[in-house]
């Protein structure tokens, strides 16, 4: 009966620790120890787990063309994202005005080797703008998008050449990503 006390306080004490200081040694731990932090970010952490690619996709069996087209955009939305939180994204980058080159040059807060470098790479992000709005339009449901177009309910027809038209699109889409992929970055 002693030895069965022991082992019930033993547990009691390592209940206690978990429930109040384990917390407090980890994060000190990451804290002494950044590549621990880092380890830790790695796997644990949604936001830093860059080794997983989250399709957009319900669950459901599909074909590797399918999980790659998606797999470009979902990493393409990543960088978009990341690029809102640093520099503004491709709208305050590209803009809508014909005369964009002079409204940057009367910023005040754009410096020159940055008004250099937005006029260098005008073109990459022309496309990264132009595709994420075709992504946003139609890319997150394309399948349900071509359904949609090429199906006509009225007479029970389906318009082949109008998905194949369709699906260029979608290639001309994934090339203006794919043809820019060393810009990925913030």
């Amino acid at each position: 009966m002693e030895i069965i006390s022991k082992i019930k306080n033993k547990i009691k004490d390592i209940k206690i620790y978990f429930k109040e200081d384990f917390k407090y040694d980890f994060l000190s731990f990451l804290h002494d120890f950044p590549p621990g932090k880092w380890w830790f970010c790695y796997r644990f952490v949604p936001k830093h787990r860059y080794n997983l690619v989250r399709l957009p996709l319900s669950p459901n069996y599909y074909d590797n063309n399918t999980r790659l087209f998606y797999a470009i955009f979902a990493i393409f939305e990543d960088h978009v994202n990341e690029a809102k939180e640093y520099i503004g994204g491709y709208d305050y980058i590209v803009g809508d005005d014909p005369d964009y080159d002079k409204y940057l040059a009367n910023k005040d807060d754009i410096n020159e080797f940055t008004l250099q470098y937005y006029k260098i790479n005008r073109e990459v992000y022309e496309d990264f703008y132009i595709a994420w709005h075709w992504w946003i339009a139609r890319g997150k449901n394309f399948d349900d998008f071509i359904e949609k177009e090429c199906y006509d309910e009225g007479s029970g027809e389906y318009d082949l050449e109008k998905e194949e038209e369709l699906k260029k699109e979608q290639r001309q889409m994934m090339l203006r990503v794919v043809n820019h992929w060393q810009s990925l970055w913030c």
